[in-house]
């Protein structure tokens, strides 16, 4: 019960309101748990991890939720899947010169719309479907080792897990 109300305290006090109330939220940490390899301790206890930042750029704790359950199911720890995943955000908010080139190219005018439109890993999408058109691989624009683990884990081949993943935490 400590683990559980750790876990969600945690994302009550780092998302508030826009996480859903405490019966949400579980229901969504428990679809990570059901759908990827992590249990709900390991989960509540990583959340430290991306509480901070993810709600400031307004990525949902519904697509942490997803994060979790697709990359943890493909073998990433989940404290490693947490770190990737802040890493993905700080890539935007603190771009390289190349990612700065690619997001101009793409017309995003703020990160923080893009991400609150279309989510994270829907904004590595855009990013990525942009960076073919302009024949650059996005793994070779991502500058931080950690943040392409995210980015290889949600988009491209993983973006239809990523996308049913969403949806299942949706629709609890």
């Amino acid at each position: 019960m400590k683990t559980v109300v750790d876990g969600l305290t945690t994302v009550t006090n780092s998302w508030g309101k826009s996480a859903g109330d405490a019966q949400k939220i579980a229901d969504q940490m428990f679809v990570a748990v059901k759908y990827g390899k992590v249990t709900f301790g390991e989960m509540a206890s990583s959340m430290n991890i991306v509480g901070g930042l993810a709600p400031e750029l307004g990525v949902s704790f519904r697509e942490i939720g997803a994060a979790t359950a697709v990359m943890t199911a493909q073998g990433v720890p989940q404290n490693k899947a947490m770190t990737q995943t802040a890493q993905a955000m700080v890539e935007l908010i603190k771009p390289n010169e190349k990612m700065a080139e690619l997001i101009k190219s793409t017309g995003i005018k703020s990160i923080k719309a893009t991400i609150a439109q279309k989510g994270l890993a829907g904004t590595y999408e855009l990013l990525r479907k942009q960076a073919e058109k302009n024949k650059t691989p996005l793994e070779s624009i991502v500058g931080s080792t950690e943040a392409l683990g995210f980015v290889l884990k949600s988009t491209g081949l993983n973006a239809e897990k990523y996308a049913i993943a969403m949806e299942q935490a949706e629709n609890v």
